[in-house]
């Protein structure tokens, strides 16, 4: 019975980080893709950031497996799949598109003539 109820609360537990990262990572996409959007650039690369920070919409359904699969597999045997195959790639994609998304708005900021503009 100890081991049923740490199986639970594992799943429960990820059950749970589905739903926060759900919720963050669909609000940071919504954020950022309007941010790249409006990104004065050339349109090959705001596609190419608009790709990049979608991709982090995959990033959540890790915690989907992690919940579904925890009772048949076991926390320790789903980390390294997980983490490799779902958390690594595309949360990784949507911070390298949020960081070039951001050092693209610092280059035109710090550009010459880029205070005329704003004034």
């Amino acid at each position: 019975e100890p081991r049923i109820t740490e199986v639970v609360e594992q799943s429960n537990r990820s059950f749970r980080m589905l739903h926060v990262h759900g919720l963050g990572v669909g609000l940071l996409i919504l954020v950022a893709s309007t941010a790249v959007a409006q990104l004065p650039a050339a349109d090959r690369l705001r596609r190419w950031l608009t790709a990049l920070v979608a991709f982090g919409a995959l990033y959540p359904p890790g915690w989907l497996l992690f919940g579904i699969l925890i009772p048949f597999y076991g926390f320790p045997a789903l980390r390294a799949p997980i983490e490799y195959g779902l958390f690594l790639p595309f949360g990784g994609a949507a911070i390298v598109g949020l960081w070039v998304t951001a050092g693209c708005y610092l280059l035109k900021a710090w550009s010459p003539g880029a205070a005329s503009r704003v004034a």
